[in-house]
């Protein structure tokens, strides 16, 4: 139907000469407004973006019913021959759909009554119709593994066998997607069949459709390898033994396999190739190699054999394969199968077999940094594998002073990242010990950037070791000590803190300061920790406030704690009753009750001073302290329980 004000119309398409005359007829009535087209009206249903699939079609074509697709793109042969004719549950939904007229389209007006009957064009405006995908009815022939349906399909419409859904999928594609063999090597037979009608050479016309990409940039060979069916991996790479080298530069159905872990599947891509030639490129300018790394030891080993060119092969980051499996941190390792044919247990992914069998096939990756200018050894030191710089530096020890584009060596990097292992390992090994002072573009050692972070670990591995220079200068011309006393807080704080530690130690070893005067560097100070003239009257003050408050507190506590003791549960005897003025629960009772009163007065002596002042402490400090203190708690508890014991 149309409406009057212009816009799209509706069209109901006539399927016979006595549905045309119904039209012609319902057209000449008065006041009317609908707009009616013969099944003629090729342009308009050709040109009709987004026609939905009739339901009839697309159910025949779901059911695999043959039979009753015939009788719609071929109603005239199909009525002709009984052994064409549908079942009766196809001709009754026939019936039902033909009383509201079979078909709805929206075509243009001036389409009407194109033409008169035509059977074959029914058929091929039938098959204009889309899924809300865009797929055809080839396409939903294929993805279901109807044969003989899609033979009947592509002999009214050859063009669907190359025609693409909204995400750029073939019939072709959805067939290997859902495993469907036969047809993937009914649909090649068809290709070829069409080619020969065509004059077209068999092999182009098979790798015309082979070699389709959807908007992934995917052939169908990336679909089944997806679900791992190496049978339609060998009939698509025996059709096209140069399949495995398309995409060219994108994610490659080697590299897939290998990230989806399919090693058989990798093999025979490798093995049916034409001259053993494919693409090994994945994404983000990754190669084959990078992923294997990470996924299996196995695939690692073949692709070094294959091609030893991938490890020197960077990313869009210029990271290699080994700044890959460099990477992967024992907390972050994958846990595997120890073999295919041993499902009940997994083992740790072998990251430093991978690792060796990277350095064995090529070293020369690790003296080649990424885009920021990070070598392998660089990246270990970031996540902390410290067996990964270990390998490193015992093949080859000059790697340990490679520089980043800041001029850090691996022991800056792992100060920077609070990798204490790793500084604990270049501290213990004596082959290092011409890295310890290495100084980065701020001039910076080891030591400096372990004091600016305040970490005592990784501060005495390197404090502990002589050769470690402690009067250095950065850039800025601050020793370690200078930095460690810019560290200090100006304000009150706790005097065995981390940075008045570090500081003290330093002061105590004979660490100087830096060349400056002292009035200059302590306008530094003030200005590192923005000091204000009455910083100290604020200070007061915010004592004064918490005392109070903390005194409130403990003043409640100790009245509890204490008071417990003289208000004696039950109360006391009458003085007319025998032991008048004794406490009505002694005895074992009582002495429990004595015994918890004391516990508690225990408690409060250690923990009323750490809740009144324990904001100044850290609270690692104040928990240490607390549990320092338990025994002299429970020597508190044991002498009030042996009082009450021998009272008794």
């Amino acid at each position: 139907m149309a409406s009057s004000n212009g816009e799209g119309a509706e069209i109901m398409v006539a399927t016979d000469h006595g549905e045309c005359q119904q039209l012609k007829d319902l057209a000449n009535t008065e006041n009317a407004t609908p707009v009616m087209a013969s099944s003629t009206t090729r342009k308009s249903v050709a040109e009709c973006h987004g026609a939905v699939m009739h339901p009839l079609l697309l159910a025949s074509v779901c059911f695999g019913d043959w039979k009753g697709l015939n009788f719609l793109l071929n109603r005239g042969e199909a009525q002709a021959d009984p052994c064409l004719m549908p079942s009766e549950e196809f001709l009754a939904r026939l019936a039902v759909y033909s009383s509201t007229n079979l078909l709805m389209h929206r075509v243009s007006g001036d389409d009407i009554e194109e033409g008169a009957d035509s059977p074959s064009f029914f058929a091929e405006s039938l098959l204009q119709g889309l899924t809300p995908e865009g797929d055809t009815a080839l396409h939903m022939a294929a993805a279901h593994g109807n044969l003989r349906c899609a033979s009947i399909i592509f002999s009214k419409d050859s063009t669907l066998l190359s025609k693409p859904n909204y995400k750029g999928d073939t019939p072709l594609h959805l067939a290997a997607r859902a495993g469907k063999s036969e047809m993937v090597f009914h649909l090649i037979d068809l290709a070829i069949d069409f080619g020969r009608c065509m004059g077209i050479d068999d092999e182009k016309s098979v790798n015309d459709l082979l070699r389709k990409e959807n908007d992934h940039r995917e052939t169908a060979l990336h679909e089944a390898i997806r679900i791992g069916d190496n049978h339609i991996v060998k009939l698509l790479m025996t059709n096209d033994p140069m399949l495995a080298i398309f995409p060219k530069d994108g994610t490659s159905p080697l590299y897939l396999s290998i990230l989806l872990e399919k090693d058989t599947i990798a093999n025979t891509l490798y093995n049916m190739s034409k001259g053993n030639i494919l693409s090994y490129s994945g994404p983000a300018g990754q190669n084959a190699l990078h992923a294997a790394v990470l996924r299996s030891k196995a695939m690692t080993r073949q692709l070094l054999e294959w091609n030893r060119n991938l490890t020197t092969q960077g990313d869009i980051n210029g990271s290699t394969p080994l700044h890959f499996a460099s990477s992967r941190a024992v907390v972050s390792n994958n846990w595997v199968y120890p073999h295919p044919s041993i499902r009940c247990f997994r083992v740790p992914f072998p990251r430093l077999k991978v690792l060796k069998e990277v350095i064995e096939a090529n070293g020369t990756p690790l003296y080649q940094p990424d885009n920021c200018g990070m070598f392998p050894i660089h990246v270990a030191a970031t996540v902390g594998e410290r067996s990964v710089i270990d390998i490193f530096v015992n093949k080859f020890p000059s790697s340990a002073g490679l520089r980043d584009k800041r001029g850090r060596t691996f022991l800056h990097v792992a100060v920077e990242n609070k990798k204490g292992n790793i500084v604990d390992y270049a501290c213990r090994n004596r082959s290092l010990t011409w890295i310890w002072n290495m100084q980065d573009n701020d001039g910076n050692t080891a030591l400096h950037l372990a004091v600016e972070a305040a970490n005592l670990s990784m501060f005495c591995c390197l404090f502990g070791n002589r050769q470690v220079q402690l009067n250095l200068v950065n850039v800025k011309g601050q020793t370690p000590r200078d930095m460690a006393h810019n560290k200090i807080r100006p304000e009150i704080h706790y005097d065995t803190s981390t940075e008045d530690m570090i500081c003290f130690a330093l002061t105590q070893a004979g660490a100087m300061k830096g060349i400056q005067r002292h009035d200059h560097f302590e306008e530094k100070y003030k200005d590192i920790h923005q000091l204000k003239l009455d910083s100290g009257r604020e200070e007061l003050e915010i004592v004064k406030d918490a005392t109070q408050t903390m005194g409130i507190g403990s003043v409640l506590i100790a009245t509890v704690a204490f008071g417990a003791t003289f208000a004696l549960p039950g109360g006391y005897k009458s003085d007319d009753r025998p032991h008048g003025g004794a406490p009505t629960l002694a005895g074992r009772t009582l002495n429990h009750w004595l015994r918890w009163a004391a516990l508690s007065r225990s408690l409060f002596v250690r923990t009323g001073p750490i809740y009144t002042f324990g904001f100044l402490f850290p609270s690692k400090i104040v928990w240490t302290t607390f549990i320092q203190f338990w025994p002299l708690i429970f020597t508190f508890t044991w002498s009030a329980y042996g009082r009450d014991h021998l009272a008794s």
